[in-house]
């Protein structure tokens, strides 16, 4: 493969680059081309093939250097080039936490399409180690039509194991024209089951936000923050809601994220100006304050509206992000199941995206932790919801929060993830929540109730 030869070529210049050679002298033996290992960078720029690769291996190694110096913990620059000359940017990045990878050049092209996506299943996805997971099965596609479930793991597509598929095999394995047949193998973990389902593609265009008027409730529905100016699409759906509107429903539930800004902007559209909606800190403990902005004018009827946000094991990272700010600020009741557990944050390549070095591949690396406005991180833990109502009716909690580390499920559970200060810790008032809803789900959500009335002075 093309990529494959220009990565092992890539390899053998930043080696013969990177040496050192300061005890090498002229030896007409050497390999008969006349100048020996102190000449060779003056010799290799006379010749514009040699040039060319020269050139790179210096964007090579200032993307490498990037690397162990902006990671949000500490790395051995060492070992980031052992780990690449044995293995290329995939090995530097398998290294590091799971949210840190590269992209070739046509898994970039795909990932930073601006079109809205147009499925032909109907599912949102996401690798964990060897496993696919369904995210969300978006409503009105064949997946929905098939009895697809949020959470099931698919573990063939045509007979063909996903264990060893890159997320683009599993998409292309997915993708197919409209009216063909899919065969799908799942396990579904709440069954302990095997199935083996049979989809009809359909294309349908699936929106990142809609919203429905329930008579006097307003739901807005925000399927992720991965898209730019998302958070002005958001306004716009709730400037449309009706005059006689009595609350307002914020649904993220599996929602994974996206861009820190949009999330930012979302939440400020519900807080005041200039509240702290998270904090920023990098490894050398460089903090970055991320408060609310002005909002329009248009949302007086809004920002005073009693507001639920929905939320749920696959809440994750931006999203988390948004209910942890509206819950400590007491501007919205969180229902639910507890969140993913995701507060770093990824910087997109940006400037290296386009450069040779990379051929228009790109990458995305963890540069920092993000801390709630109460100040405790959400990393391995997530967002704790005011009310804690499992998908399921009977659905004990602990076994089922259990069963989604088992199922590596939760931030937590992922190998080599980031370590979070209240990772696997409850205050005494999280505890107390769980042990009560085990004992008097009735009686707990009367405390929080009133706990939310109190916030807001009723």
């Amino acid at each position: 493969m093309k990529i494959r030869t220009y990565m092992a070529a890539a390899v053998f210049l930043a080696f013969f680059v990177f040496s050192t050679a300061a005890s090498a002298r002229y030896d007409d033996d050497d390999d008969g081309l006349g100048w020996a290992w102190p000449n060779l960078s003056d010799a290799c720029k006379k010749d514009e093939r040699c040039k060319t690769f020269y050139n790179r291996s210096g964007q090579i190694f200032d993307i490498l250097y990037y690397i162990s110096e902006k990671y949000v913990d500490t790395l051995d620059f060492e070992k980031v080039m052992d780990d690449f000359m044995h293995g290329g940017f995939k090995r530097v990045f398998k290294a590091l936490d799971p949210h840190s990878f590269y992209l070739n050049p046509e898994e970039a092209k795909k990932i930073y399409s601006d079109s809205p996506p147009v499925f032909v299943v109907g599912i949102y996805f996401r690798k964990e180690d060897d496993r696919v997971v369904i995210m969300e099965v978006v409503e009105g596609t064949a997946a929905e039509e098939a009895g697809l479930e949020d959470g099931d793991f698919i573990l063939a597509l045509d007979g063909k194991s996903t264990k060893q598929m890159t997320l683009e095999q599993v998409s292309d394995a997915l993708d197919g024209k409209s009216g063909t047949v899919l065969e799908m193998r799942i396990f579904r973990p709440w069954l302990n089951k095997e199935l083996v389902l049979t989809i009809i593609r359909k294309s349908v265009v699936v929106r990142a936000v809609t919203a429905e008027v329930m008579k006097d409730i307003y739901y807005v529905r925000v399927r992720s923050f991965d898209e730019m100016g998302i958070s002005e699409t958001i306004n716009l759906a709730f400037l449309g809601m009706p005059e006689w509107t009595r609350g307002i429903i914020l649904d993220i539930r599996n929602n994974p994220g996206g861009y820190k800004n949009e999330a930012e902007k979302a939440a400020s559209l519900f807080l005041d100006e200039g509240k702290l909606i998270a904090s920023e800190v990098d490894r050398k403990g460089k903090t970055e304050i991320i408060a609310g902005g002005a909002r329009p004018k248009e949302w007086e009827t809004v920002k005073n509206l009693p507001m639920v946000v929905l939320v749920d094991e696959r809440s994750a990272s931006a999203s988390e992000m948004v209910a942890a700010a509206l819950q400590d600020h007491h501007r919205a009741v969180i229902i639910g199941m507890p969140t993913f557990g995701k507060a770093i944050v990824q910087t997109r390549s940006n400037i290296f995206t386009e450069i040779f070095a990379l051929g228009g591949g790109s990458f995305y690396l963890t540069t920092a932790r993000l801390y709630r406005p109460n100040g405790r991180s959400l990393q391995g833990k997530g967002v704790l919801p005011d009310f804690i109502i499992p998908k399921r009716d009977g659905e004990d909690l602990e076994k089922y929060l259990a069963e989604l580390r088992k199922n590596r499920m939760t931030e937590s559970s992922l190998d080599s993830h980031i370590k979070g200060e209240d990772e696997g810790t409850w205050l005494e008032a999280e505890r107390d929540k769980i042990n009560l809803l085990q004992k008097d789900r009735q009686l707990q959500f009367a405390i929080e109730a009133l706990k939310a009335m109190f916030s807001r002075g009723n």
